[in-house]
This record gives structure tokens, sequence and C-alpha cells, in this order.
């Protein structure tokens, strides 16, 4: 059989073969892009039939990036520090390197904020994370098979999955993955091509980890978990060649660690030192992982989801965005069946070990069946590598395994890692498994190209998501672009109602879609307690009640001077009420309040200085 192969790791490429010289043209690699674009934006096209007037997605997080994509260029054009906002929160502001702001698409995606507004920014920046990001997967599997249907197929596995189309309702930081598959083509040719310019490659390593970095930190700290893992599994499969290849890599990664080191030192500084910095996580451990039912039961955002299955997995921890760990049974029979195949391969045996590693990992510290916490360690399950002990060397992968899992356990920043996300890097690993499933058939066959066209369909089918993806409509007062310039100075306080805090952040839309004209005393982000909200006062307490349906009852003599008492606090210049639910009593707080009737102007009602 090919499991008894011998554990010696080839001095070539294992699956680069030529291709043809039409083949090879460099036009054919952009062919799969603008089909993987029309697919997202058919995925998309509630969102583009308005997308001035709609966010992809829904809940909390869409108008926090909706603000980080306005944010970032408005803070760079005036010289504004862009890691500490005191636009939000007012006067102590937010240090944003505690809330996944993604830097680096608020300056990608700068020019489209300007002309047509962070709206059409955000919704353009999700469709095409989701292209992009398959488009990448096929470049790195372009590169590791022969055919390049192949290769399209993979990106649509990785590009298009539960994972991407799950996060693609709030996250655009995680579905803008276009850097895992680009490290991991990097990486390969590290170890197994010679390196002509060695520091030259190792200076790339150092851009992507960088370019990573700003975009999202977590994903970054994922890679960097694979890569150890992925150490520890050359090690276990090719231990008399391994260690010549990393020796041979080490001052390539030496560069790219000192390079990515430097571009990333001192937001890191701001992050960990800075103002208003966060020093521990705010989300619960073990809670938004992996289901392990989850890898089979769809659900309600596949489109091949029976309502049993469907009932079943909204009983699993987390919300529907986090449940990206659906993978099919058709596609995990596919990637069983060309591992034990293709055993042989030394690529097919690094991918499916590593694979299986970062899919137990995503389990997170206790097993979850069927929405049921256990209090079984999932790294238990990881003993049952000891199955395959004929073949690999057990020690380096069950430290490594248990290693992994403690340090999302108790590491910095390793531990800020929410454990179902490392779905995002399995999927990328099936991806290859797809593309080499379908490349090492012999087509000439006729019965096994029918097996492998049933397969791959069936795989790929069980995969389609929901043909309504969520969308919420947001409608921005016309006040907030260009009324308020005659009636407000730049950078003036400005209580906006409702009150922007974790279920209810719209007013952050609307500062953004002003072009950052004013700061609030309000905000949905990461601040220290820790808290996604700011700090509680009794004005703001009294307005979130009111959004939320309590009935205003007038204030007293002395609530109204402990309400007036957090205004002066906040130095606020004006005071807005949006549209909104309950309205009319939040209007009547500030009639009480401020003894003064406001101006309707631009779909608001405005306190202007007096």
């Amino acid at each position: 059989m090919a499991l008894a192969q011998p554990n010696r790791l080839p001095r070539s490429a294992p699956v680069q073969v030529p291709r043809s010289p039409l083949a090879g043209a460099s036009w054919g690699l952009l062919v799969p892009l603008p089909l993987y674009a029309l697919l997202a934006l058919a995925l998309f096209r509630s969102a583009w039939q308005a997308p001035a007037s709609v966010v992809i997605g829904y809940g909390p997080d869409p108008p926090f990036f909706v603000w980080s994509l306005g944010w970032f260029p408005f803070a760079l054009m005036h010289a504004l520090d862009p890691l500490v906002s005191t636009y939000l929160d007012y006067p102590a502001g937010i240090n944003l390197m505690g809330s996944t702001s993604a830097p680096l698409l608020g300056l990608v995606f700068g020019p489209v904020t300007a002309g047509w507004g962070p709206l059409v920014a955000y919704n353009l920046a999700i469709s095409a994370s989701l292209a992009l990001s398959a488009w990448c997967a096929f470049l790195l599997c372009s590169r590791l098979v022969r055919s390049r249907v192949a290769g399209a197929i993979a990106g649509l596995v990785y590009g298009f999955s539960p994972f991407m189309v799950g996060h693609s309702m709030g996250h655009p930081h995680l579905v803008a993955a276009v850097f895992p598959p680009l490290l991991f083509l990097v990486l390969h040719d590290l170890v197994t091509r010679p390196q002509r310019h060695p520091l030259k490659t190792g200076a790339l390593l150092g851009l992507i980890a960088a370019a990573q970095f700003y975009l999202s930190e977590e994903v970054l700290a994922m890679e960097a978990v694979a890569v150890l893992l992925g150490v520890a599994v050359g090690a276990a499969l090719f231990p008399m060649e391994w260690r010549r290849r990393l020796i041979d890599a080490v001052r390539p990664l030496a560069v790219g660690l000192a390079l990515g080191a430097a571009l990333v030192a001192a937001p890191l500084g701001v992050q960990f030192f800075g103002a208003q910095h966060v020093v521990r996580a705010v989300n619960p451990g073990g809670f938004y992982v992996s289901d392990l039912l989850g890898f089979i039961v769809p659900t309600r955002l596949t489109w091949l989801s029976p309502l049993g299955a469907a009932q079943l997995s909204d009983r699993f921890t987390g919300n529907p965005a986090e449940w990206g760990s659906y993978v099919g049974v058709p596609l995990l029979g596919l990637a069983v069946w060309v591992s034990v195949r293709e055993w042989r391969r030394p690529l097919i045996r690094f991918v499916a070990l590593l694979g299986l590693l970062l899919a137990l990992l995503s389990l997170g510290p206790t097993l979850h069946l069927g929405g049921m916490v256990t209090m079984m360690p999932t790294v238990v399950l990881g003993f049952a590598i000891l199955l395959a002990r004929r073949h690999i060397r057990m020690l380096p992968v069950l430290l490594a395994l248990v290693g992994s899992w403690v340090a999302l356990a108790v590491a910095p920043v390793v531990s800020d890692i929410l454990p179902a996300r490392l779905m995002l890097l399995v999927f990328l690993l099936l991806a290859i498994l797809m593309a080499v499933f379908i490349d090492s058939t012999r087509w000439k066959i006729r019965r096994r190209r029918l097996g492998v066209i049933v397969a791959t369909a069936a795989a790929l089918l069980a995969l389609v998501p929901a043909t309504a993806i969520p969308t919420t409509p947001v409608a921005v007062p016309g006040f907030f672009q260009g009324a308020l310039e005659s009636r407000i100075q730049p950078g003036n306080v400005v209580l906006v109602a409702p009150y922007a805090y974790a279920w209810d952040d719209v007013a952050m839309i609307w500062q953004s879609a002003s072009g950052m004209w004013f700061r609030m005393p309000e905000g949905y982000g990461t601040v220290p307690g820790p808290s996604l909200n700011a700090p509680a006062t009794s004005l703001g307490d009294l307005m979130i009640g009111i959004d939320r349906g309590t009935p205003y009852a007038g204030v007293t003599v002395q609530t109204r001077e402990r309400l007036l008492a957090d205004l002066r606090r906040w130095k606020v210049e004006a005071v807005v009420v949006g549209p909104m639910a309950h309205q009319d009593d939040m209007v009547h707080l500030f009639l009480d309040l401020l003894n003064r009737a406001p101006e309707s102007v631009g779909g608001v009602y405005l306190w202007s200085p007096a």
C-alpha cells in the first residue's frame, strides 16, 4: 500500500509539472477572477440593488466596520493618530488596536469611501473579499497541481465556504482572506525549492505578515499557530529531510520575522501600552467553537439544510456568523479518500495531517456535541492519531497539539483567537485536497471520470449557500450628508440618539457618512474593563433604556442635575435625535433637559449650540 512509503521529502515540488505554453500564459491566471466576482455579486445581489442604503449582514459589527472605513482615511488626511480615536467615547477615546478595526481595509477602500460613501465601500469590501480570496486559493492550487480547472474549483471551496459566507455577515477582516494562500505558497516554495534569493523571499514573508497584521491580527496569530504545527508535522512525517530544509529556511525566516516585527512594532506598542489599551479579551472562552456535529450538520446559511438539521444547528453555541465549520459528508469523504489514496505524496500527507490538527483545535477547550457543552477536553481526541503511529512519528505531533491547545487557552494574543475561526485555514487545506483529487484522476477512464464529476458536484452542492444572504437597511438622514456643516463646527462633540452602544450603533454609520465631521461621547468598541460600550453614565443608561423601550417618565431636579453633569463632562455642544424607535420619548427627554425646543432639519431633531 502507499501508506508504507518511506518518510522522505523529495528535493523538488512533489506535484509541480510543466504546462503547455497556453496554459502557462499569465493572462490565463486571471480567467477565474471575473467568474468569482460574478458569483459574489449574485450571492449579495440584494445588497447591490441599493448599495448606498443597506449593509450586508446584521448586528453591531457592520456599523463598526463602516465607521472604520471612514475613520482611517480621515485620520491620515488630518494628521490624527489613526490607532487611538477620540471620535468615539469622547473624551477618553478608543484604542482601535483592541477592536479588530482592519486599518488596511480602510486604506485600500479609501477612494471608494471618498467617492461613494462608506456604505458602498463596506459592501464592496465584503463582495470583493470573497472573490479575491477564492482567486488567491486558485493561484496556490494552480502551483500545486497541473489542472487550472482543478485549481478554480478549489478556489470555490475556500472563497465561498460556509466559513466565508457566515463571516460575510459582519466580519470583513476575516473574509478578506487573501494572505493565507499566499503565505502557504511562499512557505511551500521555501521548503521545497532551492532559494536563489533567500533575502528576497524573507522580505516577501515579512511583508505578507505585516499586511495580514494590519488586516486581522487574529488571522495572523492563527497563521502562526498553523506554521508551528506545520513544523511539527514536517518533523513527524519527514524526520531525515526536514531538519536540513529548516536549516536552509532559517535565514529567509529570520529576515521575514525581523522585517515583519519592525513594521508592526509601533502598533503593538499602542495595543499593549497605549491609551485605553485593553488587557484581556471580552469574548468568553469556549463559546465560539466548532461543534463536533457542526462538521456534518448544515446550518440555515446552507441551501441544502433540512428542517431537522437547521433546528439542531440552532442549538450550537456562538451565533450563525460563527457556525462556519460545516464541511459536509461529501467533501469530508472526498478528503479522506484522496488522503488515503495519495498518501505517498508528501504534500498530501502534510496537508491532511495539518488540517486534522487545526480542525481538532477549532473544537475549543472542551467538546461541544449538538450544542451541549461537555467536560471532555478536546485534546483527548488528538490521541486518536496514535492509530497511525506506524506511519508518522507521534511525539512531535502530540507535543504540538497539546502545546497549541494550551496556547489557545492562556498565551497572549493567541488566546484571543476564537477557536472556530481556525476553520478558515482548514478550508484552505481542504481546497488543496480537492484540487489534487480532481487533478490526479485518469480522465481517459470513463468510470473514474464519472465518479470524480459526481463526487465533486456533490461536495460543491452541499456547500452552496442559502439564496438569501441577510442585509440590513440603513437610512442616513440628510442632516449628516451636508446640512450639519452650517450648524456644527468640525470636531465639535455631538450627542446622537439613538445612543451608540453594542446593540444599536447606527449613529456610527451616520458619523462616518458625515466625513467624521464631529466627535461622539458614545460608541461600540473594546474599551478598558473590558467592555464593548462606553463607560456607564446616568444619561447614557437612560438613553439606552429609552431605545430598548423603557417608557420615559420625566426627570426630577436631582436627576436632571446628574444628566446635565454628564453633558458638561462630555463637553457636548449639540444634541441630535435621529430616526429611531421611541423617538418621541427621546425628544421629550431633551426638551426637559435643555428647556428649549429643537430644530427639525434634514430628518433629525437638532439642539444646536446655544
